[in-house]
């Protein structure tokens, strides 16, 4: 396989702007809601309309031109508001309807509805509303504090969900930060992936993309498809994430070699130990299945995260 060629650009002195976060009380306040709905109480409602959030138990039939279709029933069945798990305009027509209220939802399947004999076409649901739960929520208290954390006052819950939210915005904004460095180091660089390499990662990501929708019990076509995507937009995509990386890839490679970075046995071992304990296997088997080539791309990856950390180190970064 031929070599991937790289001729380098600018890698230190990169000016960048620092990306810039703050933590609003308003984000605070999601938190507190999120706490709250933890120990809210569920109570049907007899008399009260449903809203969204509410849950709903329905008895309904779908009539298309006038006749039942197959799969268009249902009894008892547990309908959220707000939940999107019918065709979209059905939930939204059950707002304000009582417990005992039929209802009759005229609407239409969508025109890129998956079964096509339905697509587009007009539906009336009649319905019926069995019974309505609501979740009441209390409001923010030292007593709810308690309940949903180690903390004991609201002021002591507030700083440490101010300091949560803080972290991971640091965090997010770090990583900002070192995608823009790299991003205007790769575009002062000249790159040429073979073309062999490129299918090779293609392939590789396309097996891993594969083998994490089985956990999920999802083929590739159902996830094209639940992202509207065609098979050609899904190649080129792949295509263009696999050149992506492997230029990054290489060009982080490069300034390792330059820079005279090395991963010694004790790092690549800390990794290896780290992936063991993530895969929850033993070192050992670990070692075994990824052979000598999968460490070698254990320490490449070593390699290349020290070279990011020395460009984003010796970056100009401005406020």
């Amino acid at each position: 396989m031929a070599e991937t060629k790289v001729v380098l650009g600018q890698y230190k002195g990169i000016e960048v702007t620092k990306p810039f976060f703050e933590v609003t009380e308003e984000e605070i306040q999601v938190e507190f809601q999120k706490a709250c709905a933890l120990v809210a109480k569920n109570e049907e409602k007899t008399t009260e309309p449903a809203a969204i959030g509410d849950l709903l138990t329905i008895d309904f039939v779908g009539y298309l031109d006038g006749e039942p279709f197959p799969g268009g029933d249902g009894e008892n069945f547990p309908l959220t508001l707000g939940s999107n798990t019918f065709i979209p305009g059905f939930e939204d027509q059950l707002v304000g309807a009582k417990a005992g209220d039929e209802v009759d939802v005229d609407l239409a399947f969508p025109e890129n509805y998956h079964a096509k004999e339905f697509a587009g076409k007009p539906v009336v649901f009649k319905v019926k509303v069995n019974s309505i739960r609501t979740n009441t929520a209390p409001e923010m208290s030292d007593e709810v504090v308690q309940k949903v954390s180690q903390f004991k006052t609201v002021e002591e819950f507030h700083k440490f969900v101010h300091g949560e939210i803080y972290n991971s915005k640091k965090m997010e904004a770090a990583q900002l930060l070192e995608d823009e460095v790299l991003e205007k180091v790769m575009s002062g660089c000249m790159v040429e992936v073979p073309e062999e390499a490129i299918k090779e990662r293609k392939l590789g990501l396309i097996n891993s993309l594969t083998a994490q929708l089985q956990q999920s019990q999802m083929t590739l076509n159902e996830y094209m498809k639940y992202h509207n995507i065609s098979q050609l937009e899904f190649d080129e995509y792949m295509e263009r994430d696999a050149k992506t990386m492997l230029e990054g890839q290489a060009v982080l490679g490069k300034i390792a070699e330059i820079e005279g970075i090395t991963c010694d046995d004790n790092e690549l071992k800390r990794e290896l130990a780290e992936m063991a304990l993530s895969y929850h296997m033993d070192y050992e088997q670990i070692v075994d299945a990824l052979g000598d080539e999968g460490k070698y791309m254990i320490r490449q990856d070593i390699l290349t995260r020290k070279a990011l950390d020395l460009i984003v180190a010796h970056a100009v970064v401005t406020e």
